[in-house]
């Protein structure tokens, strides 16, 4: 399996549709801009009494205020009795600036902290199984239908026939040929193609068993005489599991052929 290139990590997924789509990083709600100006880093201020009256000039963080009839008068001979006070404000003569704070009002592609990530399935073993009959020898016909496969492809599927039929037809040139005695069990080491020629004479009916144990018994075969009493020869083919037995109940025994599959171990 190919999977493309990611910069972050592989998230669990148990949805099959999202398999293989890619989750952007992204942070929640934060804050943003906040700036400042440092303008020309000076607060200053003058008061000043104008001429022979007691009357205060002011500029830069300093200014009168007209309280009315409250706080301490500066003069009230001719103004009608209104008091004045004299006050400061830094900011009146500061020229640098600072912003309010700006609040994200969306999350940034997500609501947790998320990096960047892609679905992929997770899997855990939970339990391992090996099975020794009947066993396949999968490396080799990868390898064969391999070497054999245009570029293209486009003769894989009677390359993989050719491949399969090659390890799973019997081996007729080296075949195993040995007389067997009736009802005694024969075990092959290899998965096998058998034929079991069995010999009975008169009016006698038997059967043909393939066993992995010699106790649990699979029947392939049987015959069942014509009752005219003359000696009979019949065959059976079969196959048998690696290390598994057979046996014919021929009364007369006879000839078993058996034929190991090519692509056998």
């Amino acid at each position: 399996v190919r999977l493309p290139k990611v910069t972050g990590f592989v998230e669990g997924t148990l949805d099959g549709s999202a398999l293989g789509s890619l989750v952007e990083a992204g942070l929640p709600l934060s804050w943003l801009d906040h700036t400042h100006t440092r303008g020309d880093m000076e607060i200053w201020g003058n008061m000043e009494v104008i001429g022979d009256h007691p009357y205060v000039g002011t500029d830069g963080s300093f200014y009168v205020q007209n309280v009315g009839m409250t706080g301490n008068p500066i003069d009230t001979s001719d103004d009608g009795g209104s008091n004045w006070r004299m006050s400061f404000n830094a900011s009146r003569s500061w020229t640098g600036s600072t912003s309010a704070p700006n609040y994200a009002t969306t999350a940034h592609n997500a609501s947790t902290v998320q990096p960047q990530s892609i679905k992929g399935y997770m899997y855990i073993v939970v339990a391992n199984n090996v099975s020794s009959a009947a066993t396949v020898n999968q490396s080799g016909i990868i390898t064969e239908v391999a070497n054999k496969l245009d570029t293209d492809g486009s003769n894989a599927p009677s390359k993989l026939s050719e491949a399969l039929l090659s390890r799973f037809m019997p081996d007729y040139e080296n075949v195993i040929t040995a007389s067997f005695s009736s009802g005694v069990w024969t075990q092959v080491t290899k998965d096998s193609f058998v034929v079991s020629e069995g010999a009975d004479s008169y009016a006698e009916n038997y059967s043909v068993y393939v066993s992995p144990n010699q106790s649990t018994l699979y029947k392939v075969g049987g015959r069942y005489d014509d009752t005219n009493g003359n000696t009979q020869t019949t065959s059976f083919s079969f196959f048998v599991p690696k290390n598994w037995y057979f046996k014919n109940e021929a009364e007369n025994g006879g000839t078993h052929f058996i034929y190991p599959l090519k692509g056998a171990n």
